[in-house]
């Protein structure tokens, strides 16, 4: 079955997360390097990082000049270019190695650390087994298990090298997907630089023994999570607003807030827009003209007139750069 990235993202709240008869320990915390090589140092047993090499032009050529060993989770044979873009094991064990890679860590989202005592080699046949998941087959109408229908399921690629999936996915499992995706790890501690910062989840005690096969995302569990990264969205867009049009939005509640940033991202939706900045920019210029541009005849045909050199994304910059323009001559 044919390959796709699930890069869902969502953040953990610093909180106890109670997972059926298991507890994990996810917290959230605001960190600067220093801190955060010292969050690293109370973890236990071996540290590890898994680095997403699609961040960089060719790390393993760029850790090896500075003496740093790195390992990849992938085999060669197939695509180089995939492999060079891939996930990295790097031991952390000596402390400058510790504090190069936390400092990139720091600057964009390109490593999720490990605490395994087991050690690097285990961690490695681990994070392999973990490179491709099995998620509901999306071709299939109607896939959802309701009744007495089968799943299907489809094997795809689990981007776990990234900190902001594994941010997502980390606070949605339940027991037996917990102990699949820890394996022999015993903690991890990720950034997740677009959604709150450095998180860490330390491994329950009580969890059950690991199941033999992929590690499987059941229909549950991947609406907890598509529900989960839309209200994050929603906040996150919200918080843009207050900021961008504070005068629009000082006298607007919360909760009523949320619900207009809701609807105005499902108005930018359907047009097809599809970049996260670009629904923020038509929320914007929602709340600044009080909803109005869904009842205008000129933005409507502007937005829907058949034209493949203007993708919606674009149609949505040109509104906002001609009504600034519009703005400066009326003032």
């Amino acid at each position: 079955m044919p390959e796709k990235d699930v890069a869902i993202v969502h953040t953990i709240r610093t909180r106890v997360i109670a997972m059926q008869d298991t507890d994990i320990d996810c917290t959230e915390r605001e960190l600067d390097l220093g801190a955060f090589l010292e969050a690293l140092n109370t973890l236990s047993g071996p540290l590890f990082a898994v680095m997403d090499g699609g961040h960089f032009d060719d790390l393993e050529d760029e850790l090896a000049d500075l003496g740093i060993h790195s390992r990849s989770l992938f085999l060669r044979g197939g695509s180089e270019e995939m492999r060079r873009d891939g996930p990295w094991l790097v031991d952390l064990d000596e402390e400058k190695i510790r504090s190069h890679v936390a400092e990139l860590a720091m600057a964009k989202p390109c490593a999720v650390f490990w605490s395994c005592a087991a050690g690097g080699n285990v961690l490695w046949q681990h994070l392999r087994t973990i490179n491709q998941i099995l998620v509901p087959d999306s071709r299939i109408a109607r896939n959802t298990g309701e009744g007495d229908r089968s799943i299907y399921y489809e094997r795809v690629l689990f981007r776990h090298w990234d900190p902001n999936v594994v941010g997502t996915f980390i606070s949605k499992f339940d027991g037996p997907q917990l102990a699949r995706f820890f394996g022999p790890g015993d903690a991890i501690i990720v950034n997740a630089v677009n959604y709150g910062g450095f998180k860490r989840a330390v491994r329950p005690a009580n969890l059950p023994p690991t199941e033999k096969g992929a590690l499987r995302i059941d229909p549950e569990t991947l609406r907890s999570i598509e529900s989960g990264r839309h209200d994050h969205h929603v906040h996150r867009i919200s918080n843009y607003l207050r900021s961008a049009a504070p005068d629009r939005t000082r006298q607007i509640p919360d909760p009523e807030l949320h619900r207009l940033t809701h609807s105005y991202m499902q108005e930018a939706k359907a047009y097809g827009v599809l970049s996260e900045a670009n629904i923020g920019r038509w929320c914007y210029m929602q709340v600044v003209a009080g909803g109005k541009l869904k009842h205008n005849a000129d933005v409507i045909s502007f937005m829907t007139v058949r034209d493949p050199s203007f993708t919606p994304d674009m149609r949505v910059r040109i509104l906002l750069r001609e009504a600034q323009k519009h703005a400066r001559g009326a003032s």
